[in-house]
């Protein structure tokens, strides 16, 4: 490998019933890079397994998942069902 280049990381799911690959995520481990080369790393690597391949970055799946607000607890559910007047806990 050149001197400099960082190994590229694939990582794969494919259903063996239907023949589809299901999940596909290409890391190239180069965090300074800008998002033009991201993205050609990956229209590249995944254009070896389809003709036109669509990708999306991942970051942005990520950033939607932190700003998602995580499970109440069993005592906060409790006290929603409370304030509802469901009763139920």
């Amino acid at each position: 490998m050149p001197p400099g280049r960082k190994r590229i990381l694939i990582d794969m799911q494919f259903n063996q019933d239907t023949g589809q690959i299901e999940r596909f995520v290409i890391d190239d481990q180069d965090r300074a890079a800008p998002e033009d080369r991201h993205d050609e790393i990956a229209r590249t690597v995944a254009a070896l397994f389809e003709r036109n391949p669509e990708t999306e970055d991942i970051a942005l799946h990520v950033r939607r998942e932190q700003r998602t607000e995580p499970e109440p607890t069993q005592q906060q559910r409790e006290t929603l069902d409370q304030a509802d007047g469901d009763g139920t806990s």
